[in-house]
């Protein structure tokens, strides 16, 4: 027994990550791209989701042209609106047509943010603003699409995707190989810090939102201390996930244990 999990835990296999099928939505750029290069340099099979099909193409090119000789990884593009409940049902689809073995892990990455407006401020003559300023900055100028387009992307879309992605996720899990499925969500640091942020609806408003194929919470870093927010969201930051008091780093949970 001993001798197996030693095995395992050797640096070529913690990180050969040859046979694993990843989506990463947001998967085109910015910490998305990180994530995806990072998977394809070590062996992954990657599908990353975004707006535009030819920006997606142009991505996957460069990075499978850099990959070749040097990593089995291949990364592709799937053009998708993750706003919508159809949309996910279809990537799932698509998906499990082209790996019909399942996909390991969902990374649900992609977020945007609208225009942040003007913060009410102390008056010339050192009184507060007062309630009708307050309205014109946080309501008058906000327009319906803006604040429903944040959340859509940023809440509601992961909402989809993690349940249109289950079966794929479980059909993973009965497998034999050594990894086990996974749900990671990217969302704001201000679930943390609490910071003034009006322009981002971060995913850390959703309750109890946060479980990977198995049931178990991952973090990918040992814990932090941070307030935690006073209403028990669980809130992901950075690749930090808080569920209960139980903190584990996912380098230790993410290999199969030997039977």
């Amino acid at each position: 027994m001993a001798d197996k999990v030693l095995e395992q835990l050797k640096a070529q296999n913690i990180f050969d990550l040859r046979g694993v099928v990843a989506v990463v939505t947001g998967g085109g750029s910015g910490i998305g791209m990180m994530i995806s290069s990072t998977l394809v340099a070590n062996g992954a099979t990657v599908y990353i989701v975004g707006p535009k099909q030819q920006e997606l193409d142009a991505v996957c090119a460069k990075y499978n042209e850099a990959t070749e000789g040097i990593s089995n990884g291949r990364m592709h593009g799937l053009e998708g609106d993750i706003r919508l409940k159809s949309e996910a049902t279809r990537l799932a689809s698509e998906i499990s047509t082209r790996s019909p073995e399942g996909v390991t892990v969902l990374f649900n990455n992609a977020g945007i943010s609208s225009p942040a407006p003007g913060r009410p401020t102390i008056n010339a003559d050192g009184t507060p603003p007062s309630a009708a300023d307050f309205v014109a900055a946080y309501f008058d100028s906000v327009t319906q699409e803006q604040f429903t387009d944040v959340f859509a992307t940023n809440a509601v879309g992961p909402f989809w995707l993690t349940f249109a992605f289950l079966p794929l996720l479980e059909k993973w899990k009965s497998s034999t190989n050594k990894f086990v499925p996974q749900v990671i969500m990217t969302s704001s640091m201000n679930g943390w810090t609490k910071r003034y942020m009006w322009a981002l609806v971060p995913v850390s408003l959703l309750q109890d939102g946060h479980r990977t194929g198995n049931g178990d919470a991952r973090e990918r870093a040992p814990p932090t201390r941070h307030p935690r927010p006073r209403n028990s969201a669980r809130s992901v930051s950075d690749g930090h996930v808080s569920w209960g008091r139980h903190h584990r780093c996912t380098r230790q949970l993410w290999l199969r244990p030997p039977a």
